[in-house]
């Protein structure tokens, strides 16, 4: 028997748990990213988790983006960040999901 998650019934975020690991996931916009430059937002997770997650982001939309990072991870929030590198300042919309 095969389980399927059907991701689109989850809405913009929430909490999943498997045994003693979570599984967080959520939408964020990084605002006004210049062409060439690195920007950040902040994200908080829907809880807090009992040690540091592993975050993984995805650009949602087609952008010229040669990057999608995280950084200062915490256990209950992170910086998500992109580099966009054609055309004007262009919004980025991200997907992510952390695991802990």
């Amino acid at each position: 028997m095969i389980n399927k998650i059907d991701w689109a019934t989850f809405g913009s975020s929430g909490v999943m748990r498997f045994g003693d690991k979570k599984i967080m996931f959520g939408k964020a916009t990084i605002p006004n990213v210049p062409n060439g430059q690195d920007k950040t937002v902040d994200i908080t997770f829907p809880e807090s988790f009992e040690n540091t997650p592993r975050i993984v982001a995805t650009c949602t939309n087609w952008l010229a983006i040669r990057a999608v990072f995280a950084t200062d991870i915490t256990v209950s929030s992170a910086k998500l960040g992109a580099h966009h590198i054609q055309g004007s300042t262009q919004n980025v919309p991200l997907d992510w999901i952390a695991i802990g």
